[in-house]
Parts: C-alpha cells; sequence; structure tokens
C-alpha cells in the first residue's frame, strides 16, 4: 500500500462536513436501503491506496473497498459468500423444477450510487489501477 491522497467527492466536501476535517477517514456518503430499516454510513481512507490485488485480499476476509476515482457516491463493493437455496419462485422456478438445490458461487457484488447492488465485473482499468482504498461500513 502507498500513501497518496484522493478526494473522491469532489470539492467543497471539507467545507460541508467539517468534522471530518483533518482526519484519514472521510465521510463517502449515507444509503437507506429500500427495505428502509438500514442505513450504511460510509468512510474511506483518503491518505491509502492500495492496488487490485490487496484491494481482492481485503474483500476475501469481508472488507468493501472501492476505487477513488469512482464517480458514483456511496459506491463499494463487497463479496458475496458462496450458498445454497431450492427453486422455490420465478423465475427460477420456469427455468428448474421446483425444489431444485441450486448452488451459488461466491461472487463480488457493487452497491451502486442509487442504492442497489448488481454484480461486478472487473476492467482492465480497475485490475491495473492503485487508486483502490478501503471503505469502512458503520
Amino acid at each position: 500500500m502507498r500513501h497518496q491522497s484522493h478526494n473522491v467527492l469532489g470539492g467543497g466536501i471539507r467545507d460541508r462536513f467539517p468534522e471530518f476535517a483533518g482526519c484519514p477517514h472521510f465521510l463517502m456518503g449515507t444509503t437507506k436501503r429500500k427495505d428502509g430499516e438500514n442505513v450504511w454510513v460510509l468512510s474511506i481512507n483518503m491518505e491509502m491506496t492500495m492496488d487490485f490485488q490487496s484491494a481482492l485480499s481485503l474483500l476475501k476476509i469481508g472488507k468493501c473497498v472501492a476505487r477513488s476515482g469512482w464517480n458514483g457516491t456511496g459506491m463499494f463493493l463487497y463479496l458475496v459468500k458462496g450458498s445454497e437455496f431450492v427453486v422455490n419462485r420465478p423465475p427460477l422456478n420456469e427455468i428448474m423444477a421446483e425444489g431444485t438445490v441450486v448452488s451459488y458461487r461466491a461472487h463480488i457484488d457493487m452497491k451502486t450510487a442509487d442504492g442497489t447492488c448488481v454484480p461486478w465485473l472487473a476492467s482492465q482499468s480497475d485490475l491495473l489501477e492503485d487508486d483502490w482504498v478501503e471503505v469502512l461500513i458503520k
């Protein structure tokens, strides 16, 4: 990991959140889940950036990461562990017999700027950049 300062939120963030001025962990944004029950409060360590290999290592131990250059507020990646589930509703019961056990492989999802979650696939740039940061979820 190397030390480098990145302002992922754009200008004026220190004015809007003075309680974080001078602190290496800086507020990234808040998002309420669609069910209205949970609020994610995100912060990043703007002084510690890393390569993708280091970011992947953090994902594997349950941490969240993001690229400091991403434009959307509150975007981050997290690892979804593999699991099994039983087919019991559309659209899967239209493709497979109800009651079929499906193995769901581990994969990386992204929490997007609009609060939804989607499967994520790394681009060439994502793999080669050294601007990855850990995202702290409170």
